[in-house]
Formats: C-alpha cells, structure tokens, sequence
C-alpha cells in the first residue's frame, strides 16, 4: 500500500464509507432510473431526502424551495421533479410536491430498501472488523 495512505488517520474505515455511500446510491439508481448518471440520480435522491424532510415538519415544498434548501438550480429540480412525477414517485399538488407512499410501499421499492439495508449491514460489520486500525 502507498505511504500516504497508510499514513491517513482510520484512512481504511474513510474509504470504507466513502466506498458504502457510493454503492448505495449507485444501487438505489439502478433501481429507479438505471440509465441514469450517479450524480443526476443523487440530485433526486437529495430531492426526496428533502420533501421527506418538510413533510415531516408539515411545510410545503415548492421547486423555489427545493432549489433554495439543495442548491440545485431550479431548473434542475424542476427537471428532476418532472422525472419523479413520471415514475410515480412524487405527487404535484398545485405548485407543491409530496411523496407518493403507494411508490415508496410497493413491493419492488420494499426489496430495493431490503436489500440496500443489507449492503449497510455487511459496510458496518466490515468496519467494526477494521475496528481502530
């Protein structure tokens, strides 16, 4: 192994992470739009982290506000708002977007997050063997 790497502070658990968060957003756009690019997928992914978020806290989300909280621009979100409309993944009322839950609790997302759960498991079993290294 290089020095320097060996010389990065719990360098192997970093890049353990670093390499978990890739995979599980890599396995969550294979599921959802497997032509897309990671990073564009990511964007969405970022999109529904935030409605989830402002549902939760009963605020409304708009682009102007998802554009604002993402800092993507609102064309951006417009565009992948679009893509999530289509997938059936978000619900346009008005000029207000929510999740859709019969997307999210259909059987084929319910086995995506059980088997992205699994990455996570085995990630954090593989990290606590690295323990303080």
């Amino acid at each position: 192994m290089a020095k320097n790497i060996e010389e990065i502070a719990f360098g192997k658990q970093r890049y353990a992470l670093a390499d978990l968060i890739v995979e599980l957003v890599e396995a969550g756009r294979n599921d959802w739009f497997p032509l897309m690019t990671t990073w564009e997928f990511f964007q969405h992914l970022t999109i529904v982290r935030l409605l989830y978020a402002m549902e939760e806290r009963g605020q409304p989300a708009s682009v102007s506000v998802l554009s604002r909280e993402t800092k993507i621009p609102p064309t951006t979100v417009q565009q992948r708002l679009h893509q999530l409309l289509e997938l059936g993944a978000v619900e346009q009322r008005g000029d207000r977007y929510v999740l859709s839950p019969p997307f999210f609790n259909s059987k084929f997302m319910l086995n995506g997050f059980k088997r992205r759960r699994v990455i996570v498991t085995i990630a954090s079993e593989d990290m606590n063997d690295l323990s303080d290294q």
